[in-house]
């Protein structure tokens, strides 16, 4: 299960000084190129599905989400698995599924911890973001307040939603 809400940064700079100042050490920051996959009829959205194959310089995930209900905090049970293959024959075989990629996004991400919630800040040609992920959504909210951000202005909304103009876009 994954819960989480992102917040945009205007200032990374204050916010590394203010994660640092609560113990949370990020590490580095690794290149992510994100493919987002579904039917010609887009099936898997319609099924409230998302299907993303993932590479960074040292891994190749294959992840797919399904959208829960949710009160403040986008939650969304998640299944991943690394693959050992190159991300061309990833490709090829999603292809022989009949998937065909319906979106890619690239971002620059750095993670750390903050006691069992995830932060991440994340670097996209739309801005500089801060996603904060947990078990629950009260950890969430809590994690947001701590760190400086009004909860209320989380945002639910994906990369590819943000980045597309177009609410949840898969």
């Amino acid at each position: 299960m994954e819960t989480e809400l992102k917040f945009e940064v205007t200032d990374p700079g204050s916010l590394r000084a203010r994660l640092g100042q609560l113990g949370v050490v990020l590490g580095e920051e690794v290149p992510e190129d994100n493919r987002l996959y579904d039917t010609p009829s887009a099936g898997l959205r319609e099924r409230g599905l998302m299907l993303r194959l993932r590479s960074t310089p040292e891994r190749l995930l294959l992840t797919v989400k399904k959208t829960l209900p949710g009160n403040r905090a986008k939650v969304r049970r998640e299944e991943e698995v690394e693959l050992g293959c190159s991300l061309r024959e990833a490709e090829r075989l999603l292809a022989l599924l009949g998937l065909v990629r319906r979106f890619r996004y690239e971002k620059v991400r750095s993670s750390g911890n903050l006691g069992e919630v995830v932060v991440c800040l994340d670097r996209l040609d739309i801005g500089c973001f801060l996603e904060i992920e947990a078990r629950s959504e009260k950890e969430v909210l809590e994690a947001a307040a701590i760190l400086g951000f009004d909860p209320g202005s989380g945002i639910t909304d994906s990369y590819p939603g943000l980045i597309s103009g177009k609410p949840e876009e898969r």
